[in-house]
This record gives structure tokens, sequence and C-alpha cells, in this order.
């Protein structure tokens, strides 16, 4: 597993966890109702830091079956936990990718 992918996969589950806090007994427990927690600005940061040194590459095509696969894994990840369509979250992806991290 990539630095990329190891912090990205982090940032997502501390997006799923502010969002719907964590599966207790089959009940979600927890949570911070949406907000934004300081773990989860943290996880951002962190990934924010992989993507300046360079551990991506530098332009998404999804020519790439790795590419496709992130990005896809990514979408389906934000979606669950957002509700945003697929094509939205595609794009997002898209564009995060080519980005490589700069503001």
């Amino acid at each position: 597993m990539t630095a990329l992918t190891t912090r990205a996969k982090a940032l997502l589950d501390a997006v799923d966890f502010d969002n719907n806090g964590a599966m207790v007994a089959g009940v979600y427990r927890g949570g911070n109702g949406g907000l934004i927690s300081r773990e989860t600005i943290v996880a951002a940061d962190e990934l924010r830091k992989v993507l300046e040194v360079g551990d991506h590459s530098p332009s998404f095509d999804g020519s790439i079956p790795e590419q496709l696969a992130l990005a896809v894994d990514f979408c389906a990840e934000i979606n669950r936990a957002s509700g945003i369509t697929p094509d939205g979250l595609l794009d997002m992806a898209q564009r995060l990718y080519e980005a490589g991290g700069q503001a």
C-alpha cells in the first residue's frame, strides 16, 4: 500500500466517522453529526503532505488501471458517506488528483 493510499484511506475513515460514528453492536454510535473533527483535519493534512512530496501521478486520465481503481474506490467511499452523485464524485476525484494537493 502506498503512502498516498494509506493517507487517503485514513482521511476517508475520519470523514465516515465524523458523519456516521462507529458501528457498535449493529448501531452507529458517536461521530460528530457531520462536523469536521480535529482528527479529520489532521488526516487531511497528512494526505496533503504526501501529495506535496510527489507520491502521486502528475495527471489523472484514467488510462492507468491503478488510477482508475483508486478513483473508483475513492468515489464509492465518499458516495457512501455523503450521498453525492457518482458523476460528481468522479469529477471531484479527477480535480483533486490533477491538483496534486496544490491549493
